[in-house]
């Protein structure tokens, strides 16, 4: 239940533009997005991402611009618009790779992959996985690694190659 946390979000919003960080702000309204998402009002969700986003790039604060661009890629994924998600997925995709954050880099390339394989680009969602595989295998990330091969069992499925598919299923498990 994300309801209780809204007070708590615009006070912690309120309280930032008292002290007058800009900063804060952007990252109060980032927050305030994920929570206005997560309870379904997409409309304040994207006024707040928008304006984080606006802030960021003000500020020329990398790391929030490119979290506001994450925000706003799953709203528009939320509305079915795939275009304006990977256009947005693609520029925090950049931003993350110059900060050489690995992590962030790596969340961002799952959800391309999502949306590839919303829009039926099974092999792009393929390419990007099988580099997501091989990047979690080498971190020693044996959860990770088992649940990317799980999606892709799930993608080779929705091609109609079960016996591929099967493969990486039964994979899935053995890494853990």
């Amino acid at each position: 239940d994300y309801e209780p946390g809204l007070p708590l979000a615009q006070k912690s919003l309120a309280l930032y533009e008292a002290a007058g960080s800009q900063r804060g702000v952007a990252l109060a309204l980032e927050r305030l997005s994920r929570l206005y998402r997560k309870l379904g009002d997409h409309r304040q969700a994207f006024n707040c991402a928008q304006k984080s986003l606006q802030m960021a790039e003000a500020q020329q604060h990398r790391r929030g611009i490119a979290r506001a661009l994450s925000e706003l890629s799953i709203i528009y994924a939320k509305q079915n618009n795939a275009e304006q998600s990977l256009a947005h997925l693609q520029r925090a995709l950049a931003i993350a790779e110059e900060l050489g954050d690995t992590i962030f880099t790596a969340t961002l390339r799952h959800d391309m992959a999502i949306e590839y394989r919303r829009e039926g680009a099974y092999e792009r969602a393929l390419g990007i996985y099988q580099e997501l595989l091989k990047q979690t295998e080498g971190f020693g990330d044996r959860v990770g690694a088992a649940m990317i091969r799980d999606q892709i069992g799930n993608i080779l499925a929705a091609q109609g190659k079960y016996v591929d598919a099967l493969k990486y299923h039964h994979q899935a498990p053995d890494t853990l």
